[in-house]
């Protein structure tokens, strides 16, 4: 089902996003859409409420540093194919 914000949905949502530094947006209490409805800033915060749930944490810090180095592992094993690999982080054979 392919859904898309119809342009209430998106006003409501620019409201919301605008305001979201100050209390009045976490608090719950009803905040007051220009043309728009009350009902479209609670949908709007439901959907917000939804995409936060959804966060993912951080990848860990030495991510990028252990991907590239088992890269080039992998390269020097194409090169050498009797060397054996190893990731040295987790101290695992890779083969």
């Amino acid at each position: 089902m392919n859904r898309q914000l119809n342009d209430s949905d998106k006003r409501a949502l620019d409201v919301l996003l605008d305001v979201m530094q100050h209390s009045t947006a976490k608090s719950g209490k009803p905040i007051a859409m220009p043309g728009g409805s009350t009902e479209r800033i609670q949908a709007a915060r439901r959907l917000l409420s939804l995409l936060d749930s959804w966060a993912m944490p951080d990848p860990a810090v030495d991510l990028a540093a252990r991907t590239v180095a088992r890269c080039e592992a992998e390269e020097q094993a194409r090169i050498d194919p009797h060397a054996e690999l190893s990731d040295s982080h987790f101290g695992q054979s890779l083969t």
